[in-house]
């Protein structure tokens, strides 16, 4: 619903023109009124004003005046000037102050009316097409790194999508895997912070672990790093795309810069590769470029990062040196310096290395932008397989810029997984090292025995957790493969641990309870309560059934009590709360009077906020007749009404309807004609004096008004009583 304010000095064309736009108006606009600017400039201050209509040459403040201090306020509201001057000084003046029309009173109703239909189509316009629209996305592109680890942890929680759900979702997210493909896991830990205690130096330094995780996998295989909580991380893994083309006739180069848009073409990375391969078999190493080709846009936004480094006074980039070509990290005293670390390399591994900094982007390069990888074995084997391909690949721009919809990948071989889970093992030592000797920070690895399908994903990282927090791996920086037949050794098939998922899941779910109890919806209460709280017994062996049971209840318990007290429902509930079945669980004769014990206390606790509700709708209904009764000769717009019973009038409006069936304005208007109706009959007061009666500022529109509803005018109806 939008507001239109009309403002002139002369009471009689002011009373007429407001008139008038209440039989036209085709929008249902609220219209206010006001005689001076500063009455003018006293009512926007309770309402939010979209339209003005202002006459411009007023005494004290004047229209022009009047618009620069509305658009102070209210810089989106669309202002048409009225004035009887044809002066083309107001008319380039009024433009300059930002008016949407100019109209002269000389020209008639027809053209104040399409000044208005022009504004209100340039407001719906800017809402759904204009500037909102552009921040909208804009924000939208801003989150779409904290939409896309929600999204990949839900998946790795069981709550999974199909496959033709997820080859939608993974396009526009922008995640850089193949959704139609299995994918390898690999869960890490942070052992120790050391010295960075604070939570912006914690962010900071889990972004530089992830830009060095995805610089050493990134260019080898689709990767994806998802922290998942303040000390914990998945990676999530695939083979290089080997794509086929949704047209057949389309060359695999093509398809490939499609789903790549940043990758080069195939004969210049057959060209690189080459060339790379031949270096490597003039060396013992393979040299890898620190230097970052791309930003992938599910990074962390380095406006967050520069932010918190000039809050903590601290080098944005992952490492920073001094200038006495030392290498320190973010807030640790300790250093080294760089031909130190030349001399223990090249001790340890008989390589030769260059001093290690970073790029002002926050970027992990050497001076000759170059690092080495410290397993021999696994580049021997990939210059032997000649697989190597130097060129940047990525799924989408620095930038953010959407990609194109990924085409489908053809299956991966066993070969390419074995190839990968052996790249992914080899990699990871180097991605430890670095950790180590660059940010001081000591990581634990584990890595999945075998891919698994999107299906079973989850499966497969509640395992890896499980065993990382196993005795396996309480030491720092172990580096570890999942034990093959974990899930056979603790007798857990698949179909229980879909059971057990499905319960976990829904225990984080109870809050959804929440909304139908303060709405008081006792049916979609219990239809979610029941889905929430069932069990595949087939699926868990008695003894697991009676200690879930156990940990359902707990939490049945908490939320309803932490329900209760955040509304203060015990004193009004309490005598059907009792406390001690509530709480214990051997006061029920089982599980199931467990279950249906809290059944009907969601039931009473909806039922009571139903009451409430229709109590309340009730008063505020109530309230609003008494008002317009009570001050049925005042100004009685919405606005007025809405601050009566403290809400906003638009929805003041919708809920009336809803409620009551009828539109407000139309009930005020029929209480006002009922009135004169009565004083019509009752009083010999003259028509004008029985129209400001009943709070019309305007004889002739209360006698157009009163014709249209009764058929017959105000004298008319007295005479014929």
């Amino acid at each position: 619903m939008l507001h239109l304010m009309l403002v002139d000095d002369e009471p009689m064309a002011l009373d007429y023109l407001s008139d008038t736009l209440h039989e036209w108006d085709p929008y249902e606009l609220t219209i206010s009124k006001a005689y001076t600017g500063i009455q003018a400039l006293e009512k926007m201050n309770g309402m939010r004003l979209d339209i003005l209509l202002t006459d411009i040459r007023m005494p004290g403040m004047n229209g022009l005046e009047l618009a620069d201090r509305v658009r102070e306020q209210w810089p989106r509201c669309k202002i048409i000037f009225l004035s009887g001057y044809s002066d083309f000084d107001y008319i380039q003046t009024a433009i300059r102050k930002g008016g949407t029309d100019y109209v002269l009173k000389t020209e008639g109703d027809e053209l104040i009316f399409q000044a208005i239909d022009k504004a209100v189509e340039e407001i719906r316009m800017e809402l759904h097409e204009g500037d909102i629209s552009l921040k909208s996305r804009q924000m939208l592109q801003q989150a779409l790194p904290t939409l896309r680890k929600d999204y990949l942890l839900d998946l790795l929680k069981g709550e999974g999508d199909s496959a033709a759900v997820r080859a939608k979702r993974f396009p526009e997210l922008l995640i850089g895997l193949a959704p139609d493909q299995p994918v390898f896991l690999v869960v890490g830990r942070v052992d120790d912070w050391g010295n960075y205690v604070s939570m912006s130096d914690k962010s900071l330094i889990l972004y530089s672990l992830q830009n060095i995780a995805e610089e050493f996998l990134g260019e080898k295989s689709r990767f994806m790093f998802v922290p998942y909580d303040k000390y914990r991380f998945v990676w999530l893994v695939q083979p290089q795309s080997h794509l086929q083309s949704q047209n057949p006739s389309q060359p695999q180069a093509q398809t490939q810069s499609q789903w790549q848009p940043q990758s080069q073409s195939q004969s210049q990375s057959k060209s690189q590769s080459q060339s790379q391969i031949q270096s490597q078999q003039q060396t013992q190493f393979q040299p890898y470029s620190l230097n970052s080709a791309n930003k992938n846009a599910y990074k962390s936004s380095d406006e967050l990062i520069s932010q918190q480094a000039s809050e903590k006074e601290i080098d944005a980039s992952p490492i920073a040196s001094d200038t006495s070509g030392k290498i320190v990290s973010s807030k640790e005293t300790s250093s080294y310096s760089s031909d130190e670390l030349i001399n223990q390399q090249a001790s340890e591994k008989e390589i030769d290395t260059s001093p290690i900094a970073s790029d002002t982007s926050g970027n992990i390069v050497s001076s000759k932008e170059t690092f080495l990888y410290t397993s021999d074995e696994l580049i021997s084997q990939q210059a032997s397989e000649k697989k190597i391909d130097a060129s940047p690949k990525a799924l989408h721009t620095s930038s953010g810029t959407q990609a194109a919809s990924p085409p489908t990948t053809l299956p991966y071989s066993d070969e390419e997984w074995e190839r990968l889970a052996q790249f992914v093992r080899g990699t990871s030592e180097s991605v430890q090292e670095t950790c180590r000797k660059l940010l001081k920070l000591p990581i634990s690895l584990i890595l999945s025995s075998e891919h698994s399908s999107w299906e079973h994903a989850a499966r497969q990282f509640d395992s890896l957790k499980l065993q990382l927090s196993s005795g396996l791996i309480r030491s720092k920086e172990m580096l570890v493969t999942e034990s093959a037949n974990r899930d056979q050794e603790e007798g857990r098939s698949s179909r229980t641990f879909t059971a057990e998922s499905t319960f976990r899941n829904h225990i984080h779910k109870l809050d959804l309870l929440e909304p139908h109890l303060d709405n008081g919806e006792t049916e979609p209460f219990v239809l979610l309560y029941d889905e929430y709280t069932q069990f595949d017994e087939l699926a868990l062996g008695e003894t697991k059934i009676t200690y879930l049971a156990l940990e359902m209840f707990a939490h049945l318990s908490a939320f309803f009590l932490s329900y209760l007290n955040r509304r203060n429902l015990i004193a009004d509930l309490g005598a059907k709360v009792q406390l001690d079945t509530f709480i214990h669980m051997d006061n029920h004769s089982s599980w199931q009077g467990a279950l249906g014990y809290f059944r009907q206390l969601g039931e009473t606790i909806a039922e009571h906020n139903g009451s409430l509700q229709q109590e309340r709708t009730h008063e505020m209904i109530r309230r609003i007749h008494q008002y317009v009764q009570d001050c049925l000769c005042e100004e009685l717009s919405l606005t007025r009404l809405a601050e009566v019973v403290h809400l906003s009038s638009p929805y003041l409006s919708r809920l009336y309807k809803q409620l009551t069936g009828s539109n407000l304005l139309d009930y005020i208007t029929e209480v006002r004609i009922n009135r004169a109706k009565h004083l019509l009959k009752s009083t010999q007061l003259k028509v004008h004096e029985i129209a400001a009666e009943v709070g019309f500022d305007s004889a002739p529109y209360f006698t157009r008004l009163f014709k249209k509803i009764t058929n017959s005018t105000p004298l008319e109806y007295r005479e014929l009583t």
